[in-house]
């Protein structure tokens, strides 16, 4: 099943109001659960990558209904409202806001700017209001971000098991998952791991937030741009790592901390290499270098893990001949 739409930028906000995810292809999507959706990246950039989405309308528990009804209703209850450096939500599992006066408390929940974005209200709904679900800045504005975040966190983690799982059998000239994921006698298996990241772009392509999850590499074919790389690039600034988000909604932030301006630059930046800090002038020799390395790099992990089962048996069978010399 694939979705229609005038607007590209809104593919991904379909398949999060896909009411039965159970129906999509198999090549679409890789698992879900009550509140979040994977499905596979259409334009992957690396061997593996998955995007994580919330489900559309997203269910709040009832405790956080609760919760957040409670403070609402309470004298010098939190105003989550407020302009950004005025306070913070008091719960979320986020740690403790700031104290607000009474009649500022006594307003109900209205929109703000928060670091140019909107801050956005509770609501006596049963689902997180869609607008608060757009990407990750209208998500840290959120009073329901901790929850949110929450889930998608921890369906990544459950997914980044899935491609740790998989990295081994996968080969090394093919996408893991489509066409030849496991290899023949005359295709090499990886026959180890390598590092996965899960983390965010700080100004997504597309409308729905998603978290990506995408293995170190970033070898595809699909990687075709410079702004391909340098949003991916770990290092670079421009990919939010999941702990940092979750350190921003521990403190309380409302907003990221670089401004829009500073976060285009970074996609402007020089084509430094992840592996050596080496320049390259272009795409293409960095697309080769990067295959390189990542091959380099299977086979020391691979001489690695060999090294390691060597030292195993021969501890294993001096501990077996001493056994015998004390019996």
């Amino acid at each position: 099943m694939s979705f229609q739409s005038n607007d590209p930028k809104s593919a991904l906000t379909r398949y999060a109001q896909t009411k039965d995810p159970s129906k999509l292809p198999r090549d679409v999507c890789l698992t879900y659960d009550d509140w979040t959706i994977v499905i596979f990246d259409a334009y992957e950039k690396a061997k593996f990558h998955f995007l994580v989405l919330p489900r559309i309308p997203f269910p709040l528990s009832d405790s956080v209904q609760s919760e957040h009804k409670q403070q609402n209703s309470q004298p010098g209850g939190t105003d989550y409202a407020t302009v950004k450096g005025l306070g913070s939500p008091a719960t979320d599992g986020c740690g403790a806001g700031s104290a607000l006066s009474d009649d500022r408390a006594s307003k109900k929940p209205k929109l703000a700017l928060a670091g140019d974005k909107l801050a956005f209200g509770t609501t006596g709904c049963k689902t997180v209001p869609t607008r608060h679900l757009q990407d990750i800045n209208t998500l840290l504005a959120s009073p329901y971000a901790s929850q949110v975040f929450g889930r998608l966190k921890a369906m990544a983690e459950r997914v980044k098991s899935i491609i740790l799982s998989e990295m081994p059998r996968a080969t090394l000239d093919a996408i893991p998952f489509k066409g030849h994921t496991h290899a023949t006698a005359s295709v090499e298996q990886c026959l180890v791991t390598w590092p996965v990241h899960l983390g965010f772009h700080a100004i997504p392509s597309m409308s729905t937030v998603h978290l990506h999850c995408i293995s170190c590499d970033l070898v595809s074919e699909r990687l075709k741009r410079k702004h391909h790389y340098l949003s991916f690039k770990h290092d670079h600034g421009f990919f939010l790592h999941t702990r940092d988000i979750e350190q921003w909604i521990r403190e309380g932030r409302k907003a990221q901390p670089k401004s829009t301006a500073e976060l285009h630059k970074l996609l402007k930046a020089d084509l430094v290499s992840i592996w050596d800090a080496n320049l390259y002038k272009d795409m293409p020799s960095l697309k080769r270098h990067l295959e390189t390395e990542w091959k380099a790099d299977i086979q020391r992990r691979q001489q690695s893990e060999r090294n390691e089962h060597q030292q195993g048996q021969s501890t294993k069978m001096i501990s077996t001949a001493e056994v015998i010399r004390l019996c």
